[in-house]
């Protein structure tokens, strides 16, 4: 059977109902995962931060005002560049000014970065995969505020919103340019910018953004174009950073100390590589487990939801086509980037090499958690690619896939019930 080519109707793979309960059930399923965040409590910097209608009004302050004054401060005193991060706080916390809509707002948040990763991929992997992709991500979505900094409950959802930016971008490069195209670059422009002046690890990942405009059939002016936005945005945060990082004088915090000592720096990393992957803070070994009280009935739901998740995953694996090589390895190696590349950089940080318990991670966790979803998929379209061969390695390839796609959805409701269990039963 030849590769898939870049045929619009190859690349989305069969259709039917079957693929479509398939899809729907998955779709379900992220849902499941993310919702509990609605019960989540204020943490952390939301803390402070939900107070900040009062202090507009204390100090007689409107909202431009306050931003403008606090990204002056950040670099003066903090010496960090971040206007994007400090706007959307703003805007969101004098917005929205009760728990209960400031959650429902992270929830929605969680459900657009799942959908737009899903939009990014569909053109270039197909429906099928592209909703494995999405399983995946959720499966490492795991919650971990009661014991640690979490970038999903808490922080304002500025790692989500980062993503959310970036992904977005990728997205509309990925398409083929029309009567539109203008209009459209001109809004990758403006959402790059605004991702990568939100959070720094937006600018490290510019590398596999690069990367991925490769996975799709532009026009070749229109990947230049595209490849200038991303390497222009992304060197003008880190000249603008590099800049006022050097004005710091005497002792740094050790939020901004980087220690490249092996061990330490290899050992924190791999805190960081494996508190993504699904589930890690409660099979992990280390002194901040979460305590769950599991009742019969989360059980109950739980094996249901993974037998359902686990067939729809095989039956959009079983629907999906097969991608040429060039794809699955552009997928592999973006996805290893994200994983990888946040990972070192929280791993040289002094602070988390000082900090950092060994089952939990620090928040960049959550890019690496698209990294993770791209590997995953990567392995399950090679085996595919094994699958269709016939013989004995055929019959292994699609004995693996079956496996892994079951364990990922077993992941997905694992996630779904701790995430519950945490936020409500707690």
């Amino acid at each position: 059977m030849p590769d898939s080519t870049s045929d619009d109707s190859t690349v989305l793979g069969s259709r039917g109902p079957s693929r479509s309960i398939a899809l729907g059930a998955i779709a379900i399923g992220v849902l499941l995962a993310v919702a509990p965040v609605i019960g989540s409590p204020y943490t952390s910097d939301d803390v402070i931060n939900r107070t900040m209608p009062d202090v507009l009004r204390i100090n007689h302050e409107t909202r431009w005002h306050f931003i403008i004054a606090t990204t002056s401060a950040w670099m003066e005193n903090i010496h960090r560049f971040f206007p994007g991060a400090i706007t959307f706080s703003t805007f969101l916390f004098s917005t929205f000014t009760t728990r209960a809509s400031y959650k429902v707002f992270l929830f929605v948040l969680l459900a657009v970065v799942a959908l737009l990763f899903a939009l990014w991929l569909v053109r270039s992997i197909g429906a099928s995969m592209s909703a494995i992709a999405v399983a995946a991500l959720a499966a490492c979505w795991q919650f971990r505020y009661s014991v640690t900094f979490d970038g999903l409950t808490c922080f304002g959802g500025l790692l989500p919103w980062a993503i959310a930016l970036m992904v977005a971008t990728m997205a509309l490069l990925a398409k083929r340019p029309n009567r539109w195209q203008a209009a459209g670059m001109v809004l990758a422009v403006c959402l790059w910018a605004l991702a990568v002046m939100t959070y720094e690890y937006t600018v490290i990942l510019a590398p596999a953004v690069l990367a991925s405009l490769w996975l799709f059939d532009t026009a070749r002016r229109w990947r230049i174009g595209s490849a200038a936005v991303i390497v222009i945005g992304a060197l003008a945060e880190l000249v603008i950073s590099e800049s006022l990082h050097s004005r710091l004088k005497g002792v740094r915090p050790a939020d901004y100390v980087l220690n490249f000592k092996l061990g330490p720096w290899f050992t924190t990393t791999a805190k960081q590589l494996l508190g993504s992957i699904p589930m890690s803070q409660y099979w992990i070994p280390g002194p901040e487990h979460p305590a769950l009280r599991v009742t019969i009935p989360v059980v109950v739901a739980t094996v249901a939801l993974s037998a359902l998740l686990g067939a729809a995953l095989i039956a959009a694996w079983r629907s999906a086509p097969v991608l040429e090589r060039r794809r699955v390895l552009l997928l592999a190696g973006v996805g290893s980037w994200f994983w990888l590349a946040p990972a070192l950089l929280a791993g040289a940080t002094l602070r988390w090499q000082l900090t950092e318990p060994w089952g939990q991670a620090y928040i960049p966790v959550v890019f690496e958690s698209l990294g993770v979803a791209l590997v995953l998929v990567a392995g399950v379209a090679a085996l595919k690619r094994q699958a269709i061969n016939g013989g004995r390695a055929a019959s292994i390839s699609t004995a693996a896939a079956m496996t892994l796609l079951m364990a990922t959805g077993v992941a997905v409701a694992l996630t779904a019930a701790a995430n519950y269990l945490m936020m409500f039963a707690g």
